[in-house]
């Protein structure tokens, strides 16, 4: 997996212009023997005003590391800081909260929605959220 930062000018960022740092990520799912390590040790600063392209082959761990940096998981190891904040910790309890909002759903355009969870289907076809058969 390759990490590549662009910018519109050549001079580096600042240190202090990052807002999402990443130190030595680890993801693993399963315990013992018929565990599996989805990221091993990752570290990534991402810096403002930069647009940062995350690269690699199917089963690399892009979409792991998203997740771990949107918070939408715990890293096994490792610390996440966004934006000064560490919430490497305060993951579980964000769960828990999107849990209890809204549901999201993955319509078959591949774009992700958000949907309330009483909504009934006709209602969610008729705004083109589900697919008809």
């Amino acid at each position: 997996m390759t990490a590549l930062a662009i910018s519109n000018d050549e001079a580096a960022a600042p240190a202090s212009d990052v807002v999402v740092r990443a130190d030595g990520l680890v993801r693993r799912y399963g315990a013992g023997t018929t565990s599996v390590e989805a990221l091993s040790g990752v570290s990534i600063d991402v810096e403002s005003a930069r647009m940062t392209a995350i690269m690699g082959p199917s089963g690399s761990g892009k979409s792991t590391l998203m997740h771990l940096l949107a918070g939408l998981d715990t890293p096994t190891e490792g610390s996440i800081v966004l934006d000064g904040a560490e919430i490497t910790d305060a993951v579980d309890r964000h769960v828990q909260e999107i849990v209890e909002k809204p549901s999201i759903s993955r319509p078959c355009n591949g774009i992700t929605a958000l949907e309330p969870r009483n909504a009934s289907t006709s209602e969610l076809r008729s705004r083109g959220t589900v697919a008809r058969r």
